[in-house]
């Protein structure tokens, strides 16, 4: 996954279809969810562009987001947010927001 930082998100999320992963290095789960998503890329890499962004050092980002906790799942088609998943989620609930984005 791509590491996206203040100031280059906005150019990388413009067109297609975005996941976006905020984490922040210190909380225990984030690698877990981190590592979900990087699996799910290798699927979906073709169609989906899949991202993450420490959102301690980020910290644009993640107000322009309203993200008030780590894990959070952001996807994004064409610049327009779609959907927001915050906290800890089951792995079903995250290996279907792949399919869920294409579909929209």
């Amino acid at each position: 996954m791509r590491n996206l930082n203040d100031k280059n998100f906005q150019e990388f999320i413009k067109t297609g279809a975005s996941i976006l992963v905020f984490y922040k290095d210190h909380c225990p789960l984030c690698p877990l969810v981190v590592d979900v998503f990087q699996n799910l890329k290798e699927a979906y890499d073709q169609q989906i562009n899949f991202f993450k962004i420490d959102v301690k050092n980020n910290q644009e980002i993640g107000k322009f987001y309203d993200i008030i906790g780590v894990p959070t799942i952001i996807t994004i088609k064409n610049g327009k947010t779609l959907n927001s998943w915050p906290g800890l989620r089951e792995l079903e609930t995250y290996q279907n927001i792949p399919k869920d984005l294409l579909d929209d």
